[in-house]
């Protein structure tokens, strides 16, 4: 279903049962990027046990600001997170968005160039990533700010306990 509803600003509201008859799906890679969506219900994945890459799937969705808690529970076989959100309109994030997926995973640019101003904690709980690079990159970096921790959201103590062994820094992409 790799971009099946992108470049839609029309579409706002998906059904939650949209995916349910699709159970052996394993990519939604950008399925709904650049599109129009203002809210995604909490059972959205649930039926997809095998869904194993949400890369780029609500890439600049400029008018969602929020996402159910429970919209990954039944994933967990999610591995790949890669700009999923970056460029959306999140301001916040539920802190056990991806307490149901698979360890090692990656999550480079995930929430990138977001309004995000809060990283909740137990985000990465257990989670072991091998990949955080950019995930929290901010739109605009401050002035002598390299690795634009200033102008990137507030990270509680245990989001740097939870990423030490993974590659890359959380408010930087690297080059």
């Amino acid at each position: 279903l790799e971009y099946t509803f992108a470049g839609l600003p029309e579409l706002k509201a998906v059904p939650e049962s949209l995916f349910f008859p699709l159970i052996y799906c394993v990519s939604f890679a950008g399925v709904f990027a650049q599109s129009g969506l203002e809210q995604v219900n909490r059972q959205l994945f649930a039926a997809n046990l095998q869904a194993e890459n949400f890369s780029n799937a609500f890439l600049r969705c400029k008018n969602l600001s929020s996402v159910p808690e429970e919209l990954f529970s039944s994933n967990s076989q999610a591995r790949n997170f890669n700009g999923t959100f970056a460029e959306s309109g999140l301001t916040e994030i539920p802190g056990r968005l991806f307490s149901g997926v698979r360890r090692r995973s990656s999550f480079i640019e995930t929430f990138a160039r977001t309004p995000v101003k809060v990283v909740p904690p137990g985000l990465m709980r257990g989670l072991e990533p091998v990949n955080i690079d950019g995930m929290f990159e901010p739109a605009r970096a401050a002035e002598h700010d390299p690795i634009k921790i200033k102008a990137g959201p507030s990270f509680p103590q245990d989001f740097f306990d939870d990423t030490r062994n993974a590659v890359g820094v959380a408010t930087c992409r690297q080059p």
